[in-house]
């Protein structure tokens, strides 16, 4: 859908579930344009008759709403953004963390199958264990960056 450039036509905030929603319509020429923004606190301000520019590039979801997580105020020349609930900020980390975990145990172990010598008896070669322990690690911090530090460095 690319970049959204409209005027706010209303703004709501409601709490559901331990959650601030923010709810507003952007018209953009002749359409309008839902937009929700969810999570722990509303960080800006966005009034009707506000110029907005959105970056949207998925769309919108399947029931119509737009999602974003940062919204453009162009009348005030400022950010309108929703911080998410730290049980979710939590909860996406440990997945993170686990899905790293557990590619980096499967790449030791299948590094540890492939090295010459991976499979011989303790005290006879430890290198082929540190090279497949050194993979392993370099697979888990690589999924990691991908997982986490690359997507807030986009968002």
């Amino acid at each position: 859908m690319g970049k959204i450039q409209g005027t706010v036509g209303s703004v709501r905030v409601d709490e559901e579930r331990h959650a601030t929603v923010l709810r507003f319509v952007v018209a953009s020429g002749e359409e309008q344009i839902p937009v929700e923004m969810r999570g722990q606190e509303v960080k800006g301000v966005l009034e009707v008759g506000h110029e907005v520019a959105i970056e949207a590039p998925g769309g919108r979801d399947p029931d119509g709403v737009l999602r974003p997580k940062v919204v453009e105020n162009l009348t005030t020349s400022s950010r309108v953004v929703v911080s998410q609930t730290l049980m979710r900020r939590l909860g996406r980390s440990m997945l993170e963390v686990s899905v790293s975990i557990a590619a980096g145990a499967v790449s030791t172990v299948v590094a540890t199958l492939v090295t010459p010598g991976g499979v011989e008896p303790r005290g006879v070669s430890a290198v082929p264990g540190v090279i497949a322990l050194a993979i392993g690690l370099a697979v888990a911090v690589l999924v990691f960056y991908v997982l986490s530090i690359r997507r807030r460095r986009v968002a």
